[in-house]
């Protein structure tokens, strides 16, 4: 392989082991391991190879548990202890509280759209005048129908007296009995 299949090959590991939530494939992790052990114990990385995997493995991992505190690596060895069970189940649990939590930003989104209709709503209301004169007299603009007629007065005379007889406030009166 040439020089630019070599790197075509590690930038694809590199992404793939990024894009999935468990890790690269386990050809890409021992890679990684190797390299990480050659760093850390100042080894050459062609005599990591000729190393046994399993010491190599255990190396990295008792470096990387010694920098755990107490409760840390109990909770490593609990999660380490779980069956496939327990993790299908803690997977599905996961899954359901994604669920939920996708469900309620969308609904939260809902009630901001809705919100956010009546706030522009409430302010197309507040620029709405009512009372148009700028004499001071009340005049109503928003009335729809006929015009009011010019020259229509009405007088209320001081004194006068209601005719019982003659006036009737129809369907209003007090029934007689």
């Amino acid at each position: 392989m040439n020089y630019r299949t070599h790197e075509i090959v590690a930038l694809r590991d590199v992404w793939f082991s990024r894009l999935r939530k468990d890790g690269g494939s386990p050809d890409y992790d021992l890679r990684r391991i190797f390299r990480e052990y050659s760093k850390l114990f100042h080894t050459p990385l062609h005599v990591v190879h000729e190393l046994p995997v399993d010491f190599v493995v255990r190396a990295w991992l008792e470096e990387i548990y010694e920098k755990f505190e107490n409760e840390d690596l109990r909770a490593e060895a609990l999660d380490l202890l779980r069956t496939e069970e327990d993790l299908i189940a803690a997977k599905l649990r996961e899954d359901e509280d994604d669920a939920y939590a996708f469900n309620a930003l969308r609904e939260e989104s809902k009630v901001e759209v809705a919100i956010k209709k009546l706030e522009d709503a409430m302010k197309a209301v507040r620029k709405i005048p009512l009372f148009g004169s700028k004499s001071g007299e009340p005049e109503l603009t928003n009335v729809k129908g006929p015009k009011i007629q010019e020259g229509i007065t009405m007088r209320f005379e001081p004194g006068g007296a209601l005719d019982e007889e003659d006036d009737s406030f129809g369907i209003l009166e007090k029934p007689k009995k």
